[in-house]
């Protein structure tokens, strides 16, 4: 019913008490009239002293997870209130949980938000959904021993008379409500830059707890190889005029924050074993914060790519190897694992949005796609995808990415979709091929027989382009055949004697193969 426009965060840390209190100054405007606003505000954390408009109290309503604002007449401009409330803090630092976490075990305290799907709710009364971008103002006012970090760039750090700052940080770019982010620490500031493809450089800051700098200088030393690899890609750094920021936090609040991504603390070890996290959150600040998805059904478009670059980001740098190397980790997983559809069943059960099929299907359905389409179409479906002006800095659908695939192909890829992404099979998730083979001498070279059985047509029928590779004593012959039926006999001929057959040799095609 409405368009949130703008949040000004205001909030001050109590860390005796784990709680924020300040206000939020909204910013909307109508799609239609409208007299009641409703704002996503978790009841369970969050209580709303006041909502003033025009120097005016509003009355309101507040049930489990939202608020509802009375404006006392209909609006069809812009219209901006301010929200005044405290919140408290119930979250441990969980993963599947969410809020602010409040870790004061040791000597500096440490905190930090996660609020990816929907628990922006319990720290901002916000729209919380992920179509509805805003532009924020994040101002937190902590004490002045210690360093508040958010989205986008530090405008104004003012030191107040009672022992305290305020860090004040604004993002202009559109944010959805569940990457907008604070931590706030004894952290150190490590300083770098890069220059992009056009030529604008930005900074790039690491926030780093005094124990973990030297560890850190060594695991964020590649930061701009991958900054590299990512432009070379999909295009300019989409938040250039901003930052790139890295933050540690405590507890398990790994995130693509935009500009901001936090790493848990513990991964830094000097040894840059946390490459392969800081490659997949960077990936998200395209896939992800540049170009979300509208409802947390399509999230593969996310967490599926994300996955998928961590594997061509190494083939990048080290060889094909080792993109094969990832890609069969994905699919070595127990039969059934990733069943069900890649588009979520639902956008409201939190294991179903980040079940293992989203991340790793969704990682494993690309890597059929590059193979169906060849390695140049492919690449240039992702890049005009990522940069389309249409989905840049908006939300896009499955769909979306599907019509683009489409349209740059110039292939009728319905099937291909239809049965790695909309097909909801609870038993199964790939087929699976049982194959023999037989030769036989002729007069001039060798008859090879293939007979493939696909055992799981009878619950589905996929049809798998796939490559069949007959070794012989001199050389390998490689030919591609489509199997889209219960059983599929075929013969081949040779020279050479043929010492063995095999299907997909370098694991294409998400399938299980018995004798």
């Amino acid at each position: 019913m409405y368009d949130a426009l703008h949040y000004d965060i205001n909030i001050k840390i109590d860390l005796g008490n784990k709680i924020l209190i300040g206000y939020v100054n909204y910013t909307i405007i109508p799609n239609e009239p409208l007299n009641i606003v409703v704002i996503s505000a978790s009841n369970a954390t969050i209580q709303i002293d006041s909502i003033v408009y025009n120097r005016k109290k509003l009355n309101f309503k507040h049930n489990a997870n939202h608020l509802y604002i009375n404006l006392e007449r209909f609006y069809s401009d812009t219209v901006n209130f301010k929200i005044f409330y405290k919140a408290i803090s119930d979250f441990n630092g969980e993963f599947d949980k969410g809020g602010v976490y409040f870790d004061l075990s040791g000597d500096t305290p440490k905190i930090a938000t996660s609020s990816q799907p929907f628990f922006t709710r319990k720290w901002i009364p916000s729209k919380d959904v992920p179509y509805d971008k805003v532009t924020a103002d994040i101002k937190i006012t902590v004490p002045d021993t210690l360093v508040a970090v958010s989205n986008g760039t530090l405008i104004d750090v003012t030191n107040n008379t009672d022992g305290t700052k305020t860090y004040f940080w604004s993002t202009k770019y559109p944010i959805a409500s569940y990457l907008i982010f604070f931590a706030v620490g004894k952290y150190e500031v490590l300083e770098d830059s890069f220059t992009s493809i056009s030529n604008a450089t930005f900074p790039i800051q690491y926030f780093v707890f005094p124990e973990y700098i030297e560890k850190a200088k060594e695991d964020f030393n590649n930061t701009k190889k991958m900054l590299k690899f990512m432009e070379n890609y999909f295009g300019e750094y989409p938040f250039a005029k901003e930052k790139y920021g890295i933050v540690l936090v405590p507890g398990e609040l790994m995130m693509e924050n935009q500009t901001i991504t936090s790493i848990k603390e513990d991964l830094i070890t000097g040894k840059g074993d946390v490459e392969q996290f800081l490659i997949h959150e960077l990936a998200h600040q395209w896939f992800g914060n540049l170009v979300t998805p509208k409802s947390w059904h399509h999230l593969w478009l996310s967490e599926g790519f994300a996955n998928y670059i961590q594997a061509l980001y190494y083939e990048y740098y080290l060889g094909k190897k080792w993109y094969h190397y990832i890609l069969n980790f994905y699919m070595d997983r127990d039969f059934g694992s990733y069943a069900g559809p890649l588009v979520g069943k639902s956008d409201t059960s939190f294991n179903d949005i980040f079940s293992e099929r989203i991340y790793f299907k969704g990682a494993i359905v690309i890597h059929m796609l590059r193979k169906i389409v060849g390695d140049s179409t492919f690449l240039k479906i992702l890049k005009t995808y990522i940069t389309n002006p249409v989905f840049k800095y908006s939300n896009v659908t499955t769909e979306n990415f599907i019509e683009t695939c489409k349209q740059v192909s110039g292939k009728n890829l319905g099937w291909f979709f239809e049965q790695w992404i909309y097909t909801d099979l609870d038993s199964i998730d790939r087929p699976v091929l049982k194959f023999k083979w037989n030769k036989s001498q002729l007069k001039t070279g060798y008859k090879v027989n293939v007979n493939i059985q696909q055992l799981t047509s009878e619950i589905y029928n996929f049809t798998i382009p796939i490559e069949l590779s007959i070794i012989t004593n001199k050389d390998t012959l490689n030919y591609g055949i489509i199997i889209n039926s219960q059983v599929e006999n075929l013969d081949f001929f040779c020279e050479d004697e043929p010492q063995d057959v095999i299907i997909d040799k370098d694991n294409w095609v998400f399938k299980k193969i018995v004798n």
